[in-house]
């Protein structure tokens, strides 16, 4: 019995050769997006506030603005350069 060694073998896929021209906008607008996060964000508090402003923009809300908590809900929670 022959085993075909190829198939046994990792092979790591490059991402680039697979890429299609959708795919290299998605990941090259992600890279930007990123870069502009950690730019500024350059402290733990910075930190916190850009990712509230976003979930804020994305729709969600503090949980203590909510009388009654139900499954689904879009909320967090923000203690000082704590987020939950």
């Amino acid at each position: 019995m022959t085993i075909n060694q190829d198939r046994l073998r990792y092979r790591r896929k490059n991402v680039w050769e697979e890429a299609d021209t959708k795919k290299y906008q998605d990941i090259m607008n992600f890279a930007e997006e990123y870069k502009d996060f950690i730019s500024n964000s350059k402290s733990e508090r910075a930190c916190v506030r850009q990712i509230v402003a976003r979930a804020l923009s994305h729709g969600f809300k503090p949980l203590d603005q909510y009388q009654a908590l139900k499954p689904g809900i879009e909320s967090f929670k923000r203690t000082g350069k704590r987020l939950y």
